[in-house]
């Protein structure tokens, strides 16, 4: 559709897309209704300037939400759709929201309808994507500049990472958060633009830690982006390391005196 619109109008339009689906999961997922720092990050503008759909995808998860917290199981549905467009993001995000909203099973299972349908529908429209998919993704691999995943240095280690935020007893936002910076450390292929998905969850005024991108870029081009993993494991710590402290204090045995 934007192909038969002038360039600059669907420039405009696609990155108004961006900036609503920022803003609109600052709101829903970090539930700050005075600030959306996200916007005002490296990540964001990088996102603007070169015309990336992450913006869009975060909408869908922030959609997602939005219906499984309202019970409109359809439009969490179609949140859904929307994240699934970028697998690695859509899987783990939102496998993570589905399983944490507020609903009972039957109506988690609502949920998937709209993929479903939306699934069944394009197998008959171009019945061999996933595996053109499969083949694209082998023979011509993503882009590793600007991945910032523990995965490239640590290979599948990096999972024994999501065994603290499932284990450790944690206050539902603490764990939102806990998992969301897990999958940024433990993908595969997590891009610095992605860092988006965090920031528009209830950070504080953390998320302006990602305009380090200006200077790292500035200085060591693509691969000074590999430092911004500093910023998940920094969320990853900050809420797992007390819940240790805590677990192991409460199994340590004092004499008594």
């Amino acid at each position: 559709m934007f192909a038969l619109l002038p360039s600059e109008l669907s420039f405009v339009i696609w990155n108004s897309l961006n900036v609503l689906g920022v803003f609109a999961a600052s709101r829903i997922l970090g539930g700050d209704k005075r600030r959306a720092l996200a916007l005002l990050t490296y990540q964001m503008f990088y996102v603007l300037y070169y015309g990336n759909i992450i913006g869009i995808l975060i909408g869908g998860l922030a959609l997602l939400w939005w219906g499984l917290t309202h019970q409109r199981w359809h439009i969490a549905g179609l949140g859904l759709v929307l994240a699934l467009t970028k697998y690695q993001l859509g899987i783990s995000l939102g496998i993570i929201l589905w399983l944490m909203a507020p609903a009972s099973w039957q109506n988690r299972c609502k949920v998937l309808v709209v993929p479903l349908m939306t699934l069944l529908v394009s197998l008959l429209v171009y019945p061999f994507w996933p595996i053109d998919s499969l083949r694209i993704i082998f023979t011509n691999p993503p882009n590793s500049l600007g991945n910032i995943s523990l995965w490239q240095w640590i290979g599948p280690f990096a999972l024994i990472l999501w065994l603290p935020p499932l284990w450790f007893p944690l206050a539902a936002q603490q764990r939102l958060v806990a998992l969301a910076a897990t999958a940024a450390l433990t993908l595969p292929y997590f891009q610095q633009t992605d860092l988006l998905a965090l920031f528009v969850l209830p950070l504080g005024w953390l998320p302006l830690a990602g305009n380090l991108g200006f200077f790292l870029y500035a200085q060591y081009a693509w691969e000074g982006f590999a430092v911004l993993a500093v910023i998940p494991l920094f969320i990853y710590l900050g809420i797992i390391g007390p819940a240790l402290f805590s677990w192991v204090r409460q199994r340590t045995v004092y004499p008594s005196v």
